[in-house]
């Protein structure tokens, strides 16, 4: 009798943990066609974060949310010159300046979100440098506070995701990898997968759950899931809950999914 009400027991138990997950979960009402023919955009820095001149004793601050893009805008150079940008974290890369066509004497520096992820890695501050000829005109810091709201960038075994959603490509044995920020602390964050086939309720088929992860002080958190030899080949779609509002969850302003393939 008592191995019977233990039985019993475990079995309320995992039930109710079944009961909450699903409670947890937020999935979209209305996963339309219309996802695959619209995937998430990687949008380039639209205005400055930074707009000033390279003289003067100030330090250039630039105030961003993670995995937002950024734009850098300097005036006072000569019409020739070449300068570069570095950030100084351990970053080897030196950005070259791009000229305008309005403002001779301007040069400008852009990322664009998927480049954010991995150039700044977490919140924080990060420094930077202008040179020209190897010697320093200019500098300052870039301030990267935690994301307010859900946001999310994709990269498949490495390389960020493209907007040209056929660079997105996964064989067997490689890793989808989902950074997603703007959680509150400790909360579950969830990611699903879908495939390009209807069910009967014309919504895309949902082909697997993300191991869920817990957000961390910053309110972020990395899923990861790998594709194998079982996997069909064809279009997929990974997106984070919970879904952006409106009737397409993958654009430039929602970036909480990601179409990709995966091939043999």
């Amino acid at each position: 009798m008592a191995a019977s009400s233990t039985s019993a027991a475990h079995n309320v138990t995992a039930n109710t943990g079944k009961l909450i997950e699903k409670r947890r979960r937020h999935r979209p009402l209305s996963l339309l066609w219309e996802i695959f023919a619209s995937a998430a955009s990687v949008g380039d820095a639209g205005s400055c974060n930074y707009s000033g001149s390279i003289a003067g004793n100030s330090v250039p601050t630039a105030r961003i949310e993670r995995l937002e893009s950024l734009k850098l805008c300097f005036k006072g150079f000569a019409r020739d010159d070449r300068p570069s940008l570095q950030f100084l974290n351990g970053s080897r890369t030196a950005w070259n300046g791009r000229g305008d066509i309005n403002e001779p004497r301007a040069r400008t520096w852009s990322w664009n979100s998927a480049q954010m992820a991995a150039l700044f890695p977490q919140p924080g501050v990060y420094r930077f440098v202008v040179t020209m000829a190897g010697a320093k005109v200019a500098g300052g810091r870039v301030l990267v506070q935690p994301a307010t709201a859900p946001e999310a960038t994709f990269s498949y075994q490495g390389r960020p995701a493209s907007c040209l959603t056929s660079s997105n490509r996964l064989r067997p044995g490689e890793t989808l990898s989902v950074t997603a920020v703007g959680y509150k602390p400790g909360t579950p964050i969830f990611a699903s997968l879908y495939g390009d086939e209807h069910n009967d309720r014309d919504r895309l088929r949902l082909l697997t759950d993300l191991a869920p992860v817990t957000a961390n002080r910053h309110g972020e958190g990395v899923l990861r899931w790998t594709a194998t030899s079982a996997d069909r080949t064809g279009s997929r779609v990974v997106l984070v809950e919970p879904a952006a509002s409106g009737r397409s969850p993958c654009s430039e302003n929602r970036n909480r999914c990601s179409k990709f393939r995966i091939v043999p």
